[in-house]
């Protein structure tokens, strides 16, 4: 091999792990390492491609942390960086390998478990309400509690992605009213 060919193979090989980051950067977010929206949703669209296929149905839930803003405004956005770190961390610790993980923007987060049926499905997102709902972020010295309100919608094969995001975030906002609503009786 030449030396311009040489050059010129590895010129190529830095380019393709150059692409490669970049598209992994396009579908990531770069605080928690989960899927952004765009990586999320693209993994919807073959999960649901799958349950049309394969007759499975399956379950979106969507998280919101309750009162996160004031966590930036009391101990600064460093610490609700923590936090968020900290939810992904838990989320992650509390599905299944081939569930997907994501966050969609500042403090909103989305699980997507496929080929699984209403009752453990909703057992699992119990499980999870629970775990967020009772853990503490440690920041300088002090614990952060997280509140953490879930909607969860149930999917097969003929679901529509707008749909399933619309009504799972309309369950997320009954939960967040009622979870408000139960701290104020």
């Amino acid at each position: 091999i030449s030396m311009a060919a040489a050059g010129a193979m590895e010129a190529a090989v830095e380019a393709d792990r150059r692409i490669a980051y970049l598209e992994k950067l396009a579908h990531t977010d770069e605080l928690t390492g989960l899927c952004n929206r765009r990586g999320f949703e693209l993994e919807l669209k073959r999960c649901l491609a799958s349950a049309h296929r394969y007759a499975e149905q399956g379950l979106l839930i969507i998280v919101d942390l309750d009162g996160f803003k004031s966590i930036n405004d009391t101990y600064g956005h460093a610490a609700g960086d923590e936090v968020l770190r900290g939810t992904a961390k838990l989320l992650l610790e509390n599905v299944r390998t081939c569930d997907v993980v994501g966050r969609l923007g500042g403090d909103e987060f989305a699980i997507l478990i496929p080929r699984s049926d209403w009752e453990p499905a909703t057992k699992r997102a119990r499980i999870i309400e629970d775990v967020l709902n009772e853990t503490f972020v440690g920041w300088e010295g002090r614990r952060i509690s997280i509140h953490a309100s879930l909607g969860i919608q149930a999917f097969n094969g003929e679901s529509d992605t707008c749909f399933l995001f619309a009504e799972a975030d309309k369950a997320m906002y009954r939960s967040k009213h009622e979870r408000r609503a139960s701290r104020t009786a």
